[in-house]
């Protein structure tokens, strides 16, 4: 369902406070896995799309993350 094309459609980019900096996102392999690598300092808003489950077929969806270090300071506010 949330497969990542390399022109990342239909995922769109939603900026949570305009006045920061926004995330860089690309569509990379990792591990053997597709994957949205996600750049960022200093900045906010995320990636989303539009998604019809079925919830009685479906009812769980799952995802990963993987983090490559911690942040060594972080305002979540």
């Amino acid at each position: 369902m949330g497969r990542f094309s390399d022109d990342l459609a239909p995922w769109r980019e939603v900026q949570i406070k305009p006045e920061l900096p926004r995330n860089r996102f690309r569509p990379r392999d990792w591990d053997g896995a597709t994957a949205l690598e996600v750049l960022s300092k200093g900045a906010i808003s995320l990636m989303a799309r539009p998604l019809a489950v079925d919830l009685k077929a479906t009812p769980i969806l799952c995802w990963r993350w993987r983090v490559s270090g911690p942040l060594a300071r972080a305002d979540m506010t």
